[in-house]
């Protein structure tokens, strides 16, 4: 993920239990990139963000739902509607 989220400088990656990460960033700017641009795609699976709540263990978030964008190329157009753009 260092890659992907261009090396944010203190990154720190810890597993919590299995799929359960806590990551830290030194800089609260990266941290609202990587924030921003989620949900990230990685290794054929989707990699979830949620920024930690200190009342709430993170162990115990559900996180299994996303906001994603798609992109339809030719569409026919008898299957546009004003609705859909």
């Amino acid at each position: 993920m260092q890659n992907i989220w261009k090396k944010p400088e203190g990154l720190r990656i810890v597993e919590l239990k299995p799929k359960i990460y806590q990551i830290f960033f030194q800089k609260e700017t990266d941290l609202d990139r990587v924030l921003k641009g989620s949900p990230w795609y990685f290794r054929n699976s989707w990699f979830l963000l949620l920024k930690w709540d200190r009342s709430e263990d993170p162990v115990e978030k559900t996180l299994d739902k996303a906001d994603i964008k798609v992109q339809i190329w030719n569409l026919l157009e008898h299957c546009k509607t004003a609705s859909l753009g």
